[in-house]
């Protein structure tokens, strides 16, 4: 089955597995691949599960959720993606429906709901009926389930009852290792002594990192340079 989407909301074709950097993630990316089980006939007796992703803004964590859509819809998962993010909580319990068609649901960015009432009476519902049917839940927030006060109980009990992964931040050799997987794909020969100096002067989230690279191409592009550190100090003291 393909990744139909209820709202046919895009994924980013450059959230990729092979560019996502594992690190300290191997458990939780192990897990994330086991659900390519939802592809095989449910037992009567089975439940689905539940799993609660969470880490900073900037982690990874939208990266390894997309790319595990591609990844299981490959396997013949039948699996939907939403953002709630962009979604309003008055438009979630209209985004949610149909969604029992699909054995695997992701909802990402969960927490912009929590907190809501009428959207958290939805998810218990939603999460019943899922559980029932053998098929799984995958939401991902920027805190544990236990930080947040949920309005609804019986979705609180739900959500803290879930599988909980902290998605770990990389290290800084595991963050070289994207930000030199970036350079390569946008033709930049990213030498040491400038991926030193972004390491240590740039921002610190990897996601700021990478833009800095983007301004730092079209730079170079425009100077007919090559990257430097001068040129990256250019593009860091322009405020990029």
């Amino acid at each position: 089955m393909t990744s139909q989407l209820p709202l046919r909301f895009e994924l980013r074709d450059d959230f990729r597995l092979d560019s996502f950097v594992v690190g300290a993630n191997g458990s939780l990316c192990a897990r994330l691949a086991r659900l390519s089980d939802a592809s095989t006939p449910r037992t009567p007796e089975a439940h689905g599960d539940m799993l609660w992703i969470y880490g900073a803004a900037g982690t990874g964590k939208t990266h390894l959720l997309q790319a595990s859509v591609a990844q299981l819809a490959s396997a013949d998962v039948n699996i939907a993606y939403l953002p709630a993010r962009q979604i309003d909580a008055e438009d979630a319990a209209a985004a949610l429906e149909g969604s029992e068609r699909y054995a695997v649901l992701i909802i990402d960015d969960i927490d912009s709901w929590v907190g809501v009432a009428a959207v958290e009476q939805e998810l218990v519902r939603r999460y019943q009926e899922r559980r029932q049917a053998g098929s799984h839940l995958v939401l991902s927030a920027q805190n544990a389930p236990v930080d947040y006060a949920m309005a609804v109980t019986d979705w609180g009990s739900r959500a803290r009852g879930a599988e909980v992964f902290r998605i770990a931040e990389l290290v800084e050799d595991d963050k070289l290792q994207v930000l030199k997987e970036r350079a390569t794909r946008l033709g930049l020969d990213l030498t040491a002594a400038p991926a030193t100096y972004l390491l240590r002067h740039g921002p610190r989230s990897l996601p700021a990192m990478l833009a800095v690279l983007n301004q730092v191409d079209k730079l170079a592009m425009a100077e007919q340079r090559k990257l430097t550190v001068p040129l990256l100090k250019k593009v860091l003291q322009a405020g990029v």
